[in-house]
């Protein structure tokens, strides 16, 4: 159960860090574009609105598994 939170919790941490490092880069970088505005429809679903929520959640189980509590 251990090694099981201890990998969930550095999966969830990457791609919340991934997820914010997304943001630094152009949008149109194969079109060879310089534009860092994104536009993004807000009735579509993008995981880009939870990155926060997966980099707390990684780091809240990376405590639970310091705290040995499971």
């Amino acid at each position: 159960m251990n090694k099981l939170l201890l990998i969930t919790s550095i999966a969830l941490i990457l791609a919340g860090i991934l997820l914010f490092l997304y943001d630094f880069l152009p949008v149109g970088v194969a079109n060879k574009e310089d534009s860092y505005i994104k536009i993004v429809s807000s009735d579509t679903f993008s995981i880009l609105n939870y990155r926060l929520h997966l980099l707390v959640t990684g780091v809240g189980l990376l405590v639970l598994y310091k705290l040995k509590i499971f």
